[in-house]
């Protein structure tokens, strides 16, 4: 079920900060240096407060021209927060993107964020690079910026993320943002690849549940979860997740599984709510 609801908050708005607690942090949560964590004294929390409050030139200003990091994330924080983002909010951003050092992840993150506001002048050319940034913070800022955004260089740098980002959590995410978007015939290629040489049991189950969204218009989605479910050698979470979405395609198969006596039994209840469907 965990797998199911990540797919489909994929292409929700994002938030300011996710559920997971991931994602940009408010500039309350960043020190004076921008580092997480940091104690905040308390003529920085009132500095913050004061960023917070500027208009919206003021705003730009700071982001462009502030030296603290912090403060220029807390402009771009309230730009983000007032849904007040465009040509002249981005461009201000994109200034203080190019001049932020790889030390400053809240800064960056947050800008990212940002800039996904634009639904009109995304620059996804100068947010495509920070899918390889060092930082993992950063890379996931990167995938849940471009991922709202239904573009061709959108959907293969996602594709690029979910196959080699280092980080499962990345590969994950990504994942959930190409559920919509891969046709069926490659998702079903890319997710027979997945299967067999990805070893972490939480992208494995993405995998499989963009798949399911395929499973109604081709047969060899199917054959493929089927394939998945009957596996000993697949972890069990997965096969679950196999068997789920094969339930939900089919009321027939869902019985199949509720009474496929060889199955796991974690594998047999997946399906048995879509039984009565």
């Amino acid at each position: 079920a965990s797998f199911r609801r990540r797919a489909s908050a994929a292409g929700s708005a994002i938030p300011p900060r996710a559920p997971d607690g991931h994602g940009p942090r408010s500039p309350h949560e960043t020190g004076a240096a921008g580092s997480v964590g940091a104690p905040m004294e308390r003529a920085t929390s009132r500095s913050i407060h004061e960023v917070l409050a500027e208009d919206g030139e003021q705003l730009r200003e700071i982001v462009r021209n502030e030296p603290r990091a912090h403060l220029a994330q807390a402009a771009a924080w309230a730009m983000a927060n007032r849904m007040e983002v465009g040509p002249l909010e981005t461009e201000a951003l994109l200034a203080r993107l190019g001049a932020a050092t790889a030390e400053e992840v809240d800064l960056i993150s947050t800008i990212l964020w940002a800039l996904a506001l634009d639904r009109e002048g995304y620059p996804v050319s100068r947010v495509l690079p920070f899918l390889r940034h060092p930082s993992t913070a950063i890379r996931a800022a990167a995938v849940r910026s471009i991922g709202t955004f239904d573009l061709s260089e959108a959907t293969l740098a996602l594709v690029e993320v979910a196959e080699g980002d280092p980080s499962p959590e990345n590969r994950a995410e990504a994942i959930a943002f190409l559920s919509l978007r891969l046709d069926p015939s490659d998702a079903v290629d890319r997710v027979g690849r997945a299967l067999a040489r990805e070893r972490e049991p939480a992208v494995l189950g993405g995998w499989v549940t963009l798949l399911g969204r395929h499973a109604r218009s081709t047969s060899a989605a199917a054959e493929l979860l089927w394939t998945t479910v009957l596996d000993d050698r697949t972890t069990l979470s997965v096969r679950c997740a196999a068997a789920e979405s094969l339930a939900a395609r089919d009321p027939r198969d869902a019985r199949r599984i509720d009474q496929e006596i060889g199955l796991p039994q974690a594998v047999r209840t997946s399906a048995r709510p879509f039984v009565q469907q």
